[in-house]
């Protein structure tokens, strides 16, 4: 009889235990379908943005630079239409970049130099070369 009551008692702990783990599984679960329906809902935010944005036709970018010269040129004339003429003073950190590209520097080198991100030496240096350095 005690072998009977010892086999029953296990039984019951094993099913116990699978009753905790099938709970605990069930949190899991519900736990990653939040999960999934925040980022759902957040893709659904970024493809309502992208339908937002104006779709352009190759002829589009490529004609884009030209257009924004013309724009440049436009807001330079009417600055110095403002009396605003006066070439504002370049940061020293912009000529110091721009004299170590110049010199056959690599973006990760100037960082390492000006104690800069290298991601922000990079976007000086893309600066420097559009701007050609006054």
């Amino acid at each position: 009889m005690a072998g009977r009551d010892l086999f029953f008692a296990f039984l019951l702990l094993v099913g116990l235990g699978l009753a905790l783990r099938c709970w605990l599984l069930e949190r899991r679960l519900e736990q990653a379908r939040k999960q999934l329906e925040e980022q759902d809902q957040l893709l659904r935010e970024v493809v309502e943005r992208l339908r937002l944005v104006p779709d352009r036709s190759p002829a589009q970018t490529a004609a884009r630079p030209e257009a924004f010269a013309v724009d440049l040129a436009q807001a330079d004339l009417k600055q110095r239409l403002k009396g605003g003429d006066a070439p504002k003073p370049i940061p020293e950190r912009y000529r110091l970049v721009a004299a170590l590209a110049r010199r056959g520097l690599v973006a990760a080198d100037i960082a390492e130099i000006l104690e800069i991100a290298p991601g922000e030496a990079e976007e000086l240096i893309k600066l420097a070369r559009v701007s050609g350095e006054r």
